[in-house]
């Protein structure tokens, strides 16, 4: 016959086991239950995500900035639909200047009227836009060189040294003589104040 202490014993081991198995079940089941329901909130939200276009590829947009006579803005839309309401944004040495654009496909050069110094400078521009619900930024930095003659000063001399000194600057300052249109205006500005100052020596000449 079985001791009734050694049965109590198994009793409570068998008891113990069953609320093992009951628990170890149960976290089974929790854990089964958790993971479906991450996959179905993982399957929602690539669902949505698809709907609204969150994880787009960045679109084909290229921007460059270059100088021919004014500053001129190109760019490159190899989409196939027009990308609308780019800001713009350029910083010069003293200056901020703010637009905004659109970038119909295809290339498209804009001219900007930026009033910028005959010398060389920095051009920091910064473009902002949406592409189906996603924000992107781009940035491009160029070094604008604008080369246009110092203004030379007429030489204190005789008369005939001053004309003869006068038709050589006319000559070097002819509008027609201009590479581009900046230079052009540059040319026609010298050569008002050289006329200016030709007319005062000969006046002061003459006294």
């Amino acid at each position: 016959m079985i001791p009734e202490k050694i049965m109590n014993f198994w009793s409570f081991l068998l008891l113990l086991l069953f609320f093992i198995l009951i628990i170890q079940g149960a976290k089974y089941l929790f854990l089964k239950i958790k993971v479906k329901r991450e996959k179905e909130e993982m399957k929602d939200r690539l669902q949505s995500d698809r709907m609204y276009n969150i994880f787009q590829r960045k679109p084909q947009l290229k921007f460059d900035i270059f100088y021919d006579s004014i500053i001129i803005l190109r760019i490159e839309n190899r989409e196939s639909s027009p990308i609308k309401d780019i800001a713009l944004n350029i910083t010069l040495p003293n200056e901020k200047t703010s637009l905004m654009i659109n970038a119909p496909p295809g290339n498209t050069e804009i001219p900007l009227s930026i009033d910028i110094p005959p010398v060389n400078f920095e051009l920091n521009a910064d473009f902002t836009y949406m592409y189906k619900f996603q924000k992107y930024s781009e940035r491009i930095t160029r070094y604008i060189s604008i080369n246009i003659p110092k203004m030379e000063i007429f030489h204190r001399k005789s008369i005939k040294e001053i004309k003869k000194e006068y038709r050589k600057l006319v000559k070097k300052y002819h509008p027609d003589l201009a590479k581009n249109e900046e230079e052009r205006k540059y040319f026609e500005s010298k050569l008002e104040k050289i006329n200016e100052e030709y007319s005062r020596l000969l006046k002061d000449k003459r006294l």
